[in-house]
């Protein structure tokens, strides 16, 4: 799936990074490298659903990057 989308930090379970698209669905990347962790931030990526993906996190749908680009 093809998605734009803003990097946010979720204040939940200790904190961690988030995206959002503009509709305001919520994606839990699994493999958001660091530097692109940085509230505001927009992304055009390509991504899937992550398979058997478990977290302490139970917010957004888990989702593994595949290509990302910087807006």
């Amino acid at each position: 799936m093809k998605l734009i989308v803003t990097v946010i930090h979720v204040p939940l379970s200790g904190g961690f990074w988030g995206l959002k698209d503009d509709q305001g669905q919520e994606y839990l990347p699994t493999n958001l490298d660091q530097k692109y962790a940085k509230a505001g931030l927009r992304l055009e990526i390509m991504a899937k659903e992550a398979e058997d993906y478990f977290s302490v996190q139970m917010w957004g749908t888990p989702i593994e990057i595949l290509e990302l680009k910087v807006l």
